[in-house]
């Protein structure tokens, strides 16, 4: 999660990257995906086995959320990473990113 929302909200190349390493903004996460047996830090390392019986995804759709006392919603984006392991456990992070 904290990979993926330390990166801008707005493009700054106003165009879509080819892979992670790439990635320049928050919305070049949608869609990507981790199977167990892949997985790598940020710099392309991959993890120790110890961690390889997970798997992670991640979704990021624009949205909005409607803040009690501002009296409209506030447009931006949910982030939504999901890790699952072999044993059939899966957890679910969400996070809402504001539109600068």
């Amino acid at each position: 999660m904290d990979e993926v929302l330390r990166l801008p909200y707005i493009d700054p190349n106003g165009g879509s990257e080819a892979g992670r390493t790439t990635y320049d903004n928050t919305a070049d996460f949608n869609g990507f995906n981790e199977p167990a047996g892949t997985l790598k830090d940020a710099a392309g390392t991959a993890y120790d086995a110890s961690h390889q019986g997970f798997s992670r995804a991640v979704s990021v759709a624009a949205s909005s959320v409607t803040v009690t006392g501002f009296g409209s919603a506030i447009a931006g984006l949910t982030v939504t990473v999901t890790v699952s392991d072999s044993a059939g456990g899966t957890w679910v992070l969400t996070r809402f990113k504001a539109q600068p």
